[in-house]
C-alpha cells in the first residue's frame, strides 16, 4: 500500500504541474452531453496520471476515460479511480477551487486518496493504515516531494491530519455550485441542534480535505456523486481517523454499482 500511495502522490504531483500550466498560460474548454465542462487541461491531466501509472498494471477508471461496466470492475482485485480535474468549472470560472483527485479502490472500498489543489498551494494525501497528511507550501516547490523515493520520506516532510483546530462554531462545508434542496433541508435541521452553524461555501474536493485536517465538523451532501468525485476524498477522511458512511445504508462505501455513482454521504 505505501507503494501505491507514493506512486499517486508522484502522479498527482506531476499532474497538477501540468494543470497549473494550462490556468496560467491559457486553455481550451468544449462541453460534454450532460453540459458540464472539460477543457484540454483535464485531458492533459488524465494522460499524465494513466502514463504515471502504466507500469503498476492496475486497471484505471477515469472521468475522461473509459467508463468499465460493472462486470469488468466486479473482476478487478483493485482499481485506480481518477478525475483529473474535479471542479472543472471552478477551474474554468478561475475561481482556484479545483483539485486533482486520485484514489484506490480495493474490495469494492477506497482505501488510498490523493487530493491536489495547487491553486490553494495544499496537498492531501492518505491511506489505511498509514494515517493522512498534507503538505501546504507553493506548488511550485511541490518538486522537492517528486524527488523523494519513498513514502516515508515524504511523510518525514508532510504534516499530520487532522490538526487540533479549536472554534466556536459548528462549522458545516457545503458545495459552491451543487447545493440540493435536500441537502439544505439537512442543514436547515442541524442548525436547531447547532445554533452556531456557520454554513463555508467550498468548490471541488478540496471540502474534503478540510474536514479530514479538522478545519470543518462536517461536509454532508446529499445528492447523486460520480465515484471519482468521492473515492480520493473517502480514503482520506477514513485516514484521518474521520467518518465517512452512504447516505442510503448508512454504512461504509461500496463501489459496486453500474451507474458509477452514490445517491449521498455524511462526513463528520
Amino acid at each position: 500500500m505505501k507503494e501505491l500511495l507514493h506512486s499517486a502522490i508522484i502522479a498527482g504531483i506531476l499532474a497538477s504541474i501540468e494543470v497549473m500550466n494550462y490556468y496560467t498560460n491559457g486553455f481550451t474548454t468544449e462541453y460534454k452531453e450532460d453540459l458540464s465542462p472539460v477543457t484540454n487541461a483535464d485531458i492533459a491531466s488524465n494522460n499524465i496520471i494513466t502514463e504515471s501509472f502504466s507500469h503498476l498494471n492496475i486497471p484505471i477508471l477515469s472521468e475522461e476515460g473509459i467508463h468499465f461496466s460493472k462486470t469488468n470492475r466486479n473482476n478487478w482485485e483493485k482499481y485506480w479511480i481518477i478525475d483529473p480535474i474535479d471542479g472543472t468549472k471552478g477551474f474554468v470560472d478561475k475561481t482556484d477551487e479545483f483539485a486533482v483527485c486520485i484514489g484506490l479502490i480495493e474490495a469494492k472500498k477506497a482505501k488510498l486518496g490523493v487530493i491536489a489543489v495547487p491553486a490553494k498551494n495544499v496537498f492531501y494525501f492518505g491511506g489505511e493504515n498509514i494515517g493522512a497528511f498534507k503538505f501546504a507550501l507553493d506548488f511550485k516547490n511541490w518538486e522537492k516531494y517528486k524527488e523523494m523515493s519513498t513514502l516515508d520520506e515524504i511523510i518525514n516532510h508532510s504534516i499530520s491530519i487532522p490538526l487540533n483546530n479549536k472554534s466556536n462554531s459548528y462549522i458545516f462545508l457545503r458545495s459552491k455550485d451543487y447545493l440540493d434542496s435536500t441537502t439544505q433541508e439537512y442543514i436547515n435541521s442541524l442548525k436547531t441542534k447547532h445554533p452556531n452553524l456557520k454554513e463555508h461555501v467550498v468548490g471541488s474536493a478540496l471540502k474534503f480535505g478540510l474536514l479530514a485536517e479538522g478545519f470543518a465538523n462536517e461536509y454532508t451532501r446529499l445528492s447523486t456523486l460520480n465515484h471519482w468525485d468521492i473515492a480520493a476524498g473517502d480514503a482520506i477522511i477514513k485516514s484521518a481517523g474521520k467518518k465517512i458512511i452512504s447516505s442510503e445504508n448508512k454504512k461504509e462505501i461500496i463501489y459496486n454499482n453500474q451507474e458509477i455513482k452514490i445517491t449521498g454521504f455524511y462526513a463528520f
